[in-house]
């Protein structure tokens, strides 16, 4: 007795394990797909909106974060940082990320973070992009590497590393 296809009736060559029942990977992907319902994007985001424009213009919540930054920036000990230091150091990095080495818009980033006991001055802050930034949150270089989802954040091009290197 021969066996078929559960997909497309072909027959399932003798190469293939004896419980199987797709001829082949497209097939099992076909399979799959009819018995996945379909999904309706527009129709959650929709659903999802009104709960994220209330959470964007929750402007108590949003002067409570802020509020709370401020203060943390007040409690750390703090040395005078103005703007021709953050100019200088933009330069000193090439007006690219500290930490991928990207040319994107900057942030001001805590190497040490306030939260850990970390100082608002020269020696602490470089200029980081967004997404390496946030996604820093507040932990130590050492702690975030280890957390970094993909290895492009470690490519060579680093300006640190560049530095370090001369």
């Amino acid at each position: 007795m021969e066996r078929t296809c559960k997909q497309c009736a072909t027959p399932i060559p003798p190469t293939k394990r004896p419980h199987a029942i797709y001829c082949d990977r497209k097939c099992k992907a076909a399979s799959c797909e009819k018995r996945r319902p379909q999904r309706d994007h527009a129709a959650r985001y929709l659903k999802e909106r009104e709960h994220r424009l209330a959470y964007a213009l929750d402007t108590h919540r949003m002067r409570a974060a802020a509020h709370k930054r401020r203060s943390r920036v007040r409690g750390a000990e703090h040395f005078a940082f103005t703007k021709r230091d953050w100019a200088r150091l933009v330069a000193r990095y090439r007006n690219c990320c500290a930490y991928c080495g990207q040319q994107k818009p900057l942030t001001t980033e805590h190497i040490v973070p306030l939260s850990r006991g970390g100082r608002h001055s020269a020696g602490n802050i470089v200029p980081a992009c967004f997404s390496c930034n946030s996604s820093k949150r507040d932990r130590f270089i050492t702690e975030w590497k280890l957390h970094i989802p993909s290895p492009h954040h470690r490519r060579g091009r680093c300006v640190i590393q560049e530095g370090t290197a001369r």
